[in-house]
């Protein structure tokens, strides 16, 4: 905290695993404001172990194959805040190449493939390169000042990203929305919560989305009992 500005604070983490296994990730934010902040977050990772198990709301465990992947996401942000509710958007740049990869006596996707168990997944074979805009608006009544938890908040989220290479043909929009209700009893942190949340991801142009960026459940996303990119689609509900 306070890196050259008492307004500014970093944070770096990297790790390594041999040469297939590297992760770096930093983050910088300004507070302009009690109200309002600028940032950046990149986020580099390589590794060789990615589940797949395929697409849609049919796949089996029994599916499971692996994957390797290099990706990376650096973002520029902006956040404006007024009581618990805050406006985030952000311009940023994400990239992805994928190899055959492996994990202990899993099978790889491209084997699965091989196998007929399905065609390669989109973007599998070429990766992509796409400037990503973001934009999040969150409206909660809850007062930051109170004590009690009881209130509701609304969630919109919007995303547009385009293949740098194929911008006409290839690119999709995200859009997600999650109400929730809350209800605290006596004020003493004992809260009941009631949450519906959905996703709906579309393809722009003729291609289709690349598999990573359609909708995904599991690990730390949403119905966090399922791993990792356990389910993929272009739609969701939870």
């Amino acid at each position: 905290d306070g890196v050259g500005a008492k307004i500014h604070s970093v944070r770096v983490r990297a790790s390594m695993g041999g040469t297939d296994w590297l992760a770096f990730a930093s983050a910088d934010r300004w507070l302009i404001s009690k109200h309002f902040e600028l940032g950046t977050t990149n986020d580099i990772q390589k590794r060789p172990d990615y589940a797949f198990y395929g697409i849609g709301s049919d796949t089996r465990d029994a599916a499971l194959s692996r994957y390797g992947a290099t990706t990376s996401n650096l973002r520029l942000n902006l956040r404006s805040s007024w009581g618990s509710s805050a406006l985030e958007t952000s311009l940023g740049y994400r990239q992805a190449r994928f190899a055959e990869g492996g994990f202990g006596s899993d099978i790889t996707v491209l084997e699965a493939t091989d196998r007929g168990r399905w065609q390669a997944p989109p973007g599998y074979e070429h990766g992509y390169k796409a400037p990503v805009l973001q934009s999040r608006l969150v409206l909660d009544s809850r007062a930051p000042e109170s004590r009690s938890e009881t209130g509701a908040r609304l969630e919109l989220d919007f995303e547009e990203g385009a293949d740098l290479r194929r911008a006409r043909e290839a690119g999709w929009l995200r859009y997600g929305a999650t109400a929730g209700v809350f209800y605290d009893l006596g004020a003493r942190g004992r809260v009941f919560s009631l949450s519906a949340s959905t996703e709906l991801v579309s393809q722009v142009g003729s291609r289709e989305v690349p598999f990573t960026e359609l909708g995904t459940l599991g690990g730390a996303n949403k119905m966090a009992g399922f791993r990792e990119g356990r389910l993929r689609g272009e739609s969701s509900a939870v």
